[in-house]
């Protein structure tokens, strides 16, 4: 089998010669590698390492910075109304978006160990009429469809693997990662339900509008990287926000014939009694102990049955320990899974991080290819 015929087995549960293996190799590792490897393209250091390729690209383009990442700091042709800067300040970048109805600034910065991922210093809505402003973007935003990076990407992985579309993250999602944070979210949903609830209301509706546009992207398979974790979402928030959402996103792209996952990297096992009425596909970076809390033998026996699954490495394992800890905590996580190897693909829970020693991975991607998947 080729590794892209070996992913798609997996993610329709049939048999394949052996589990595919294919840790999130991105920019946290790749920083980290030395020269020679460094330079070279990304899809060939993925292929080579792990034996198979997932590239994970934007397939739609807005007119303003709704997201808070790549080209959407700054994005090209913005309303007339909308004026967009970007600098940077001690060694910070900041971005201010200003509209009619207010201006919403946030600071970021690049550390050398997450160069394509900004570690977010300040976030950009703090108060209620923050929130009136945030709600205004999102109503007087445009997007289209891009497909030129992910058709190059496709033409450059070839049979290697798959170059799938990654899409926003659902609203309440976003706004506990990048928008307001945590804490800040707590008190705004206690103090002014009816704002927030609007605002998020409009946003949602907002994506199920790019929904409908993102499907037509080519290709089968989306991912939504809410990192969910009852760390920082409650049972209720779950079902109130992030279920719903994603159900109605889920509906969207099975009425295209295609597939829905979701980067839910955190701790799961609190939220687990609510799954049932999840309509994605599966769970992609799924996470043991210590940074999750699934233990991936029991999650296929109990919650995660209708689930396919990606993930399961401890990524502290990545980083902390040698190629010879690798290959027995892979060893011993498959024997466990055994018989019920169909629909998994073992990766890394969430990314692989900096640091990791490429023999580590070479460790666990011989290990997949000594379990059958019957």
């Amino acid at each position: 089998m080729s590794p892209q015929e070996r992913l798609l087995a997996a993610l329709d549960r049939q048999p394949c010669d052996h589990v595919p293996f294919s840790p999130v190799l991105d920019g946290y590792f790749i920083s980290s590698l030395p020269p020679e490897m460094k330079e070279r393209h990304e899809v060939d250091v993925q292929y080579e390492l792990s034996g198979h390729v997932i590239l994970r690209l934007p397939v739609i383009r807005l007119n303003t910075a709704l997201w808070l990442w790549g080209e959407f700091l700054n994005p090209a042709d913005p309303p007339p109304n909308v004026e967009h800067k970007v600098g940077l300040e001690n060694g910070q970048i900041s971005h201010s978006v200003a509209t009619p109805v207010g201006a919403l600034t946030c600071r970021a910065h690049f550390a050398p160990e997450s160069p394509f991922i900004p570690w977010i210093t300040e976030y950009r809505i703090h108060t209620v009429e923050d929130v009136k402003t945030f709600q205004w973007l999102v109503e007087h935003t445009d997007f289209e469809l891009t497909t030129k990076s992910i058709k190059r990407q496709q033409e450059i992985i070839g049979d290697r693997g798959l170059a799938v579309a990654i899409a926003p993250s659902s609203p309440l999602a976003q706004m506990i990662c990048e928008d307001i944070g945590m804490e800040t979210l707590t008190y705004l949903l206690a103090d002014y339900p009816d704002e927030m609830n609007e605002m998020l209301s409009t946003f949602h509706a907002k994506q199920i509008e790019m929904w409908k546009v993102m499907v037509e992207a080519p290709t089968d398979i989306f991912v939504i990287h809410d990192n969910l974790s009852s760390t920082t979402t409650s049972r209720a928030q779950y079902r109130r926000y992030d279920r719903r959402y994603v159900n109605d996103y889920a509906d969207i792209v099975h009425a295209a014939g295609k597939k829905l996952y979701t980067h839910w990297c955190g701790r799961l096992t609190a939220l687990a009694a609510d799954f049932d009425e999840a309509r994605h596909d599966g769970i992609w970076e799924i996470t043991p102990l210590p940074t999750g809390d699934a233990d991936i033998p029991e999650a296929r026996r109990t919650w995660a049955k209708h689930f396919t699954l990606k993930g399961g490495i401890d990524p502290t394992l990545f980083s902390g320990g040698t190629p010879a800890e690798m290959e027995a905590y892979v060893e011993e996580l498959l024997t466990q899974m055994q018989p019920d190897l169909r629909g998994f693909i073992l990766g890394s829970g969430d990314a692989t991080p900096y640091g990791t020693p490429p023999e580590s991975v070479l460790a666990a991607k011989a290990v997949a290819e000594r379990f059958a998947v019957d």
